[in-house]
């Protein structure tokens, strides 16, 4: 008999890269398990024996809060399933109450949300710490009711400390993703950035850096999600005909995408967690041969420059940027050798295939001989 398991998600897109096309879909193949994603974004499809289900429509932050965690707990509630897999930090509220139905409720840590609070915009900045000390509260007594925990990188899961905890880093199918076809072209110049208009993942630094430069033959192709305030930012840079803004569009839009640009740009900014964030960008960057242009955090640092799979540089300057930029756009061979390096580590140390072994054991893991949930 099938382990019937719902992923649940407020916030994350339908076809959200971690949740649909990593974890359920990895879930649904093993055939032990029934996998249904129940989202907040009115999309409803099957993808790959994935049932995608939509339980409200989209909404503001406010609304999210005030009307989407209810209903999700309403239809948690109604589904019939043993595992409930959380994945926003607004759901831990629903932890205990989960766990009073019967289900067992695994918690998945995307990033450190509890320090990610200093950079949340909408909350004052006065109100920071306080909402920092209330959350980490929340996450501490809401912890210990979960049957496990996944952790998107080794320091979240420490700083957790729960007893069932497994890391799950975000690392690419390297047989969904590949690399040009032999003999095809990349497109010089060509510029990806797949981290939307979003704050401090450094879009606006990018943009800065590359209409002040002198290097003339650039293209910025730009996809994914839209945060207004950051789209106001760079709306005058966005008329200029060398930026193209694409949107959030199907994966297999940005697979041809990173097939055809010449440089793939991950210039997240310094602070909260995303110094020990493993981004899925980068890695799926290097899946595809496509030299990277990266912020020179020390963990990224230790994995571009060890591997010879591009350049990094300072996320934070203008000229720093277009210095690492502009050294791969003019050397054809190195990008060629830096874009076969980077595919040549991914497939070596950092792809799904290792990373699906261990949720499926978490998974296996939740009950005992006996049938009894592991705690």
């Amino acid at each position: 008999m099938q382990m019937r398991v719902v992923h649940l998600s407020t916030a994350h897109p339908a076809k959200d890269t971690r949740i649909l096309r990593r974890e359920c879909a990895t879930l649904a193949a093993d055939g032990r398990f029934d996998i249904t994603y129940l989202n907040a974004k009115g999309e409803e499809f099957s993808y790959k024996n994935v049932s995608v289900v939509s339980f409200d429509r989209p909404r503001k932050r406010v609304g999210r809060f005030l009307l989407s965690v209810p209903k999700a707990l309403h239809a948690v509630c109604r589904r019939p399933c043993d595992v409930v897999h959380l994945h926003d930090p607004e759901l831990m509220l629903l932890v205990p109450l989960i766990r009073l139905t019967g289900r067992r409720v695994i918690f998945d840590f995307h990033e450190n949300y509890m320090e990610k609070i200093y950079s949340r915009r909408w909350i004052p900045g006065v109100l920071r710490p306080s909402a920092r000390i209330l959350f980490g509260a929340l996450v501490g007594t809401s912890t210990r009711c979960l049957s496990g925990v996944v952790a998107a990188t080794p320091e979240i899961s420490r700083v957790l400390g729960h007893r069932n905890s497994v890391v799950i880093r975000n690392l690419p199918d390297v047989h969904m993703i590949k690399p040009p076809p032999t003999g095809a072209d990349r497109v010089k110049g060509l510029l990806l950035y797949t981290g939307g208009l979003t704050a401090n993942r450094g879009i606006v630094q990018v943009i800065d850096a590359l209409r002040g430069w002198e290097f003339e033959d650039w293209r910025l192709v730009i996809v994914g999600r839209e945060n207004p305030i950051i789209a106001d930012l760079v709306a005058d840079a966005l008329r200029d005909e060398r930026i193209e803004y694409r949107g959030e569009v199907d994966f297999g839009e940005v697979l041809k995408l990173m097939q055809r640009a010449a440089v793939g740009v991950v210039c997240n900014q310094p602070g909260y967690d995303y110094e020990m964030a493993l981004p899925n960008k980068l890695f799926e960057y290097m899946a595809a041969g496509l030299p990277v242009v990266a912020s020179n955090f020390p963990v990224w640092t230790d994995i571009i420059l060890g591997s010879g799979a591009g350049l990094v540089c300072d996320p934070t300057s203008r000229t720093d940027i277009q210095r690492a930029i502009g050294q791969l756009l003019s050397d054809s061979a190195g990008r060629s050798a830096s874009g076969m390096l980077g595919r040549e580590l991914v497939q070596r140390e950092f792809s799904w295939s290792e990373e699906s072994k261990k949720l499926i054991e978490l998974y296996k893991g939740l009950f005992t001989s006996r049938g009894e949930v592991s705690r």
